[in-house]
């Protein structure tokens, strides 16, 4: 995903952006987007 070749790059922060907070669980959105 994005975020681990990021996170491979050294990134260790994201902006993840408004539609996240959206969610009814942002915890299992979130999950959903570390694992692509």
């Amino acid at each position: 995903t994005d975020i681990e070749t990021m996170n491979a790059a050294g990134v260790h922060g994201f902006l993840i952006g408004e539609s996240l907070m959206r969610q009814p669980d942002p915890g299992a959105a979130l999950a959903e987007l570390i694992r692509g």
